[in-house]
């Protein structure tokens, strides 16, 4: 492992490989000296991808006072290591994972459960959004398979109910890819959450490759 950890800095090597029913090939690589999740077409945690979700959480301003979060798409935890180690977050996290074998990748290569307390339920993310009987102040969507968001997740119906599931000046993080969701859909996305209350930007190209969404309620005069 050693010697893999140190050669990483050099060129990329593969660790180990995963197949899973949702998400097809899975691949853990060492980079730069750490472990990072790839899938066949992006990265899924612990590189680009936790350095977009970062820079998204500090362009919000992201408090540790917050008392809530709920993670859509869990995939290795990064996001998680994020909120623990950059953001010094202690509360609770509850994070919603459609695929078990993410899931087993969190807990067996990345230890996601040292970041506790977290609460990791798998389901379907809008089944669960529907069904949430909780508010929370800070709702993120990662949401992807391979490098595209499920259609589903970009619809004023989903988004109506994440509106719901924020607490009365909750903010929502929208991770999206430039290339694979056309700018007009997400404009129209902003556009829905303005009509609703919700002040709205988004950041443009973070690495290149990613826009993010943000969206936050504004308490009512």
């Amino acid at each position: 492992m050693q010697i893999k950890k140190w050669l990483s800095y050099l060129l990329p090597l593969q660790d180990r490989v995963y197949h899973s029913p949702v998400n097809g090939r899975l691949e853990i690589n060492w980079q730069h000296g750490r472990r990072v999740l790839d899938s066949a077409v992006s990265n899924y945690s612990y590189g680009s991808l936790q350095r977009i979700l970062q820079r998204g959480l500090e362009e919000a301003n992201f408090q540790p006072t917050a008392q809530s979060v709920l993670v859509l798409g869990l995939g290795g935890g990064s996001l998680i290591e994020t909120l623990r180690n950059r953001f010094a977050y202690q509360h609770l996290i509850t994070c919603v994972e459609i695929d078990p074998s993410m899931i087993q990748i969190a807990k067996e290569v990345f230890q996601i459960e040292r970041f506790a307390p977290i609460e990791i339920v798998c389901e379907d993310a809008a089944t669960y959004v529907f069904g949430s009987k909780h508010c929370f102040d800070w709702v993120i969507v990662d949401i992807f398979i391979g490098d595209s968001i499920p259609a589903c997740f970009t619809h004023p119906h989903f988004l109506s109910q994440l509106i719901r599931v924020l607490s009365a000046t909750g903010t929502l993080l929208f991770n999206t890819m430039h290339h694979t969701l056309p700018s007009e859909q997400l404009l129209a996305m902003a556009s829905y959450l303005q009509t609703k209350g919700l002040a709205t930007r988004i950041l443009h190209r973070i690495e290149n490759t990613n826009n993010v969404l943000l969206a936050t309620k504004q308490t009512q005069a």
